[in-house]
């Protein structure tokens, strides 16, 4: 079986231990064990598409972090763009609907 962590990532048993399902199919891909401050991103952003192809290993959080700090970057240019809006009712950014 699996469930999801607090996180929204997914959970799964391997040898009677509970294990990220992401890193444990890095880990099988690398051949190896993860280091603990190896941290592996969700392209996507979406925690429970565990798509090899949806995964990217960084070294440390400190990669990890630049990462999401550079899709934070690209929020500006794509309001500019008219391309995403923040939903002031709903506190969330939106993918605009009325594109050009």
């Amino acid at each position: 079986g699996w469930h999801l962590d607090g996180y929204g990532r997914r959970i799964i048993s391997i040898n009677g231990k509970s294990v990220a399902e992401h890193r444990h199919l890095v880990a099988t891909k690398l051949g190896r064990e993860l280091k603990r401050s190896e941290q592996v991103h969700h392209i996507n952003c979406d925690k429970t598409d565990n798509r090899i192809e949806n995964l990217h290993l960084f070294t440390d959080v400190s990669e990890h972090l630049t990462s999401h700090r550079s899709l934070e970057a690209i929020i500006k240019p794509l309001m500019e763009r008219g391309i995403i809006k923040f939903n002031n009712n709903k506190g969330r950014y939106e993918i605009c609907t009325n594109q050009q």
